[in-house]
């Protein structure tokens, strides 16, 4: 499922005693724990379970507010549902011994929230994931690129996924835009052919323009403390 940029803004649902800019500074604030999470996991969690962890938690509160669904019970969830998606195979009991504190409350937020959740995302619960869409399009390219231009890329598409990138743009798209980031200035063949056949489709031009701007998005600031207050 996506969404224009301007659908985005009409559709999302707001917390009435909460500014647009306080309800990004929470949900970034527990975004940014859910990827803590997930990179701390053991065992080690793919890539893959992590995108698509945080595409349901950017799609859930499109719709949904966070004062009636507090980020730090959905989050824990959207990653545990992740993991059974992507077959990740780990036990509820394995998956809340990565997390801190009551585990049996993290056991039962899980348990409670699941469906919530599943409902809230109108059950479309396949996700492709950007990084596969990276790895067919390196396939696609006549000449091999070097590690360096592979692990830009890649370190880019981890940022473009923390943006609301990923609720407007398909994965191809994404893998395309951080391809001509991380290639940027580097002398290559394979790489000057694929920008030379960018440049002559306006619409990918224009996808490329459209997630760098969000990517250089400035991230929203303030108290999550007295955000929070606002919310009880």
């Amino acid at each position: 499922m996506y969404f224009s940029q301007k659908e985005l803004q009409e559709k999302r649902v707001l917390h009435p005693k909460l500014s647009v800019e306080e309800q990004e500074s929470l949900l970034k604030f527990y975004q940014n724990i859910l990827l803590d999470f997930c990179s701390n996991f053991t065992p080690p969690m793919p890539s893959g379970v992590t995108h698509t962890a945080l595409v349901y938690y950017k799609r859930f509160y499109v719709t949904h507010s966070v004062g009636d669904f507090h980020p730090k019970t959905i989050l824990v969830t959207c990653v545990f549902l992740a993991c059974k998606v992507m077959e990740f195979n780990v036990s509820l009991s394995q998956f809340v011994s990565n997390v801190k504190g009551d585990r049996q409350r993290a056991v039962n937020i899980i348990l409670d929230n699941e469906l919530v959740l599943m409902k809230g995302l109108d059950y479309r619960l396949g996700v492709v994931s950007p990084e596969k869409a990276l790895n067919g399009l390196l396939l696609q390219l006549k000449r091999p690129l070097s590690a360096e231009v592979i692990a830009a890329a890649q370190m880019e598409l981890n940022l473009v996924m923390q943006t609301d990138a990923c609720l407007v743009f398909s994965a191809s798209q994404l893998a395309l835009s951080c391809l001509c980031f991380a290639g940027a200035g580097k002398e290559d063949d394979a790489l000057d052919s694929l920008f030379n056949q960018l440049e002559k489709d306006n619409r990918l031009s224009d996808v490329r323009e459209a997630v760098w701007t969000l990517k250089r998005a400035p991230v929203a600031s303030g108290s999550v403390k007295s955000i929070e207050k606002k919310i009880y």
